[in-house]
């Protein structure tokens, strides 16, 4: 069983939280030192992965990688479809990506590596 942990980017302050947030049953969230629900905060879960790093991948993040299959480099964002988690992205020939993640099938990624992450990208420009 994978471990669950959030992380939730605060739009007001374009940082991230790892803690200091809650989420009520109703779904809204909150900010401990703000104590005010309906802070501006999205909230991103833990795939349960790491990168080659040892960094951990979390929902919203940019990643790259070689696929075995494509045997080229592919670039994509971590999103939450349903009940699981996919990379959704492009090869470098410009094929669309798309790949559930899980622990059994991370395998078939090599030198999977998380470079930004979804507000980052957007408040810093495309990279």
């Amino acid at each position: 069983m994978r471990e669950v942990r959030f992380r939730a980017w605060d739009t007001e302050n374009k940082n991230y939280l790892i803690d200091g947030f809650f989420i009520r049953p109703d779904g809204k969230v909150g900010s401990y030192t703000d104590r005010v629900l309906g802070v501006d905060l999205l909230v991103e879960q833990f795939t349960g992965l790491k990168d080659k790093n040892g960094r951990d991948i979390y929902e919203g993040d940019t990643v790259s990688g070689v696929d075995r299959y494509f045997i080229e480099p592919v670039t994509g964002v971590v999103e939450f479809h349903g009940m699981s988690f996919v990379f959704n992205g492009k090869t470098k020939s410009g094929q669309k990506w798309l790949f559930t993640v899980s622990a059994d099938n991370i395998s078939s990624l090599y030198e999977i590596e998380v470079t930004g992450n979804i507000h980052q990208a957007v408040q810093n420009g495309p990279t």
